[in-house]
């Protein structure tokens, strides 16, 4: 245990730096990783979702169709996918894991849902999908809104020191007493809408013979609506925003997605589903000021490349660090998708700053094209007139400003591809 931290550092930089396909000497610390988390590295957690997120993003396919023995399970074989998920499962699972988890370390548990669903192929997860869909219908609104007094009572703990704040109220109204995880109900919110980008059809599916349906889409609805995209911003990452405008578009998109949306009891969902998707977009992204942050970086990488060179000649009897060590972790901080997430922590910050230094593996996708062909796709059927009827003046305004300059932009990226 000693070293513990040391051999995770290690491994994750074998798993970014490796070759690929990894070697089964490498998947079996894969193995003993997730059984270590089981029986005594459950505080660890936060340190293993680099190495864990490499395994899944850099040898996609031995992850999917990899199994090995669990002495843990009476020596029954399980698939490195399912080994996986149960790891998030510690941490997620109704009724009482999500309560008396550490709230900082159930959001990192969902960071591997989102890293299975990000880098699988669709077709390929369906089973966490279909799990994860009810277990985000039933937990996200006890995150976000009122708790059963029962529930609360649940976590085996005073009623006074159930983690997470109790807004006002007698402890008898169940009404108002709500034991606050706002930072999970955002990262559950992120969960969800990969499922809905994933596979929009098994989300609806879900949904529809959920029976917190409502009041699931009502805390979903409220949570999106206040998004920083939106006139009424609170403290939403933005990638919950993206991740939300990505999901809709997937619902009008997908083909399968269509029938399902009509199985819900809920007549005016689709214009609801309209509504936020012109809130959320963007129908002016600032693209000069990428291209100034991309500038910048590179300004950075650059000083960073000179510094390095210049800490070679430092003088032995210094205390310095080591600059091979510096590299590494400057390698790690200069990554793309889940693993950027250990370099942004903040220990000393509270859960809602760490879920804004999130970044997702689907950070070069623009959810704004997505929203333009959803949109398309609503008027060769004739619907789109329909639902935008819906719309106050001002958000049909800005529909039509969307449609237009967005449909410019693609005409202009299509073009620099080309």
């Amino acid at each position: 245990i000693e070293y513990f931290e040391d051999g995770i550092e290690v491994l994750s930089y074998l798993t970014y730096n490796g070759a690929t396909p990894f070697s089964q000497q490498l998947w079996q610390l894969f193995e003993q990783l997730i059984e270590a988390v089981h029986f005594w590295a459950y505080d660890y957690i936060i340190d293993l979702i680099a190495p864990l997120d490499n395994y899944v993003s850099r040898d996609t396919h031995t992850f999917l169709h990899g199994s090995y023995i669990c002495m843990r399970l009476d020596n029954k074989n399980i698939t490195y996918l399912d080994a996986l998920v149960s790891v998030a499962e510690r941490f997620l699972a109704p009724p009482e894991n999500y309560l008396k988890a550490c709230e900082r370390d159930s959001i990192k548990a969902t960071y591997l849902i989102l890293s299975i669903l990000h880098h699988c192929p669709r077709g390929s997860v369906d089973n966490v999908a279909f799990r994860y869909a009810s277990l985000c219908i039933q937990v996200l609104p006890i995150t976000y809104g009122p708790t059963p007094l029962a529930l609360l009572r649940s976590a085996d703990q005073d009623d006074a020191n159930v983690r997470g704040e109790i807004e006002a109220g007698e402890l008898s109204d169940t009404n108002n007493a709500r034991p606050w995880r706002k930072s999970l109900a955002n990262a559950l919110a992120n969960v969800w809408a990969s499922i809905l980008y994933y596979s929009a059809s098994i989300g609806l599916q879900v949904l529809a013979k959920h029976p917190k349906c409502n009041e699931f889409l009502s805390a979903w609805f409220d949570l999106i609506f206040s998004s920083p995209k939106c006139d009424n911003a609170t403290d939403l990452s933005p990638l919950t925003a993206k991740l939300a405008i990505l999901a809709i578009s997937s619902i009008f998109i997908q083909n399968t997605a269509s029938a399902c949306l009509h199985t819900i009891p809920s007549d005016t969902l689709e214009p609801q589903l309209l509504h936020h998707l012109i809130e959320l977009v963007d129908p002016e992204p600032d693209e000069d000021d990428e291209e100034d942050d991309d500038f910048e970086d590179d300004e950075e990488d650059d000083e960073e490349d000179l510094h390095f060179h210049e800490m070679r000649q430092f003088n032995h009897d210094e205390d310095v660090d080591d600059p091979e060590e510096d590299a590494y972790y400057n390698s790690l901080h200069s990554s793309k998708g889940i693993r950027e997430i250990i370099s942004t922590i903040d220990l000393e910050d509270d859960a809602a700053g760490d879920e804004a230094a999130y970044c997702s593996p689907i950070d070069d996708q623009d959810e704004n094209f997505l929203a333009l062909d959803a949109l398309k796709l609503l008027h060769q059927q004739g619907r789109l007139e329909t639902l935008a009827t819906h719309l106050p003046a001002a958000l049909q305004e800005k529909l039509q400003k969307f449609v237009a300059s967005t449909e410019e932009r693609f005409q202009r990226h299509t073009a620099a591809q080309a």
